[in-house]
């Protein structure tokens, strides 16, 4: 993957079980593509100042995938997208057929509200499916590093 402009490493368990603490992250720098629900992105939090990475679940929303709650609506761009990661030793690339899996993640992390059992049934579901993710991952033979 050669347009990789950032790689981040993830310090934190929101968004768990897509990313797991020390993670890394490769972010590719946004053009004009057009951002869709699902993308994961890179950005500074408006009210923190500090830097965060989070799916997108509306067109101005981001969330966690282990959150509760939406982040205040961002005035700020996003700095990046997520195009890929690094588990341990593994690192995988999303490509083009991994976007309906992200579209559905957004989905259902949108469910989890502050009612526990939808709450636990969609954390479930989260966490099937990222850990299903690799077979619509293009997986990389080597780093990029």
């Amino acid at each position: 993957m050669n347009n990789i402009e950032l790689e981040y490493k993830i310090n934190g368990n929101s968004m768990w079980p897509t990313f797991t603490d020390g993670d890394k992250v490769f972010i590719q720098k946004i053009s004009n593509q057009k951002l869709q629900v699902g993308d994961i992105l890179f950005y500074k939090d408006d009210h923190t100042q500090e830097y965060t990475i989070h799916r997108l679940t509306h067109f101005d929303t981001t969330k966690g995938d282990n959150t509760l709650c939406f982040d205040a609506t961002q005035s700020s761009s996003p700095l990046g997208i997520a195009v890929g990661y690094q588990h341990k030793e593994d690192i995988y690339y999303w490509g083009k057929n991994g976007q309906p899996l992200k579209n559905i993640i957004s989905k259902i992390s949108k469910l989890r509200t502050k009612n526990f059992l939808i709450s636990k049934i969609s954390k479930v579901m989260i966490y099937f499916l990222t850990k299903t993710s690799s077979l619509f991952c293009l997986k990389a033979t080597e780093s990029h590093t």
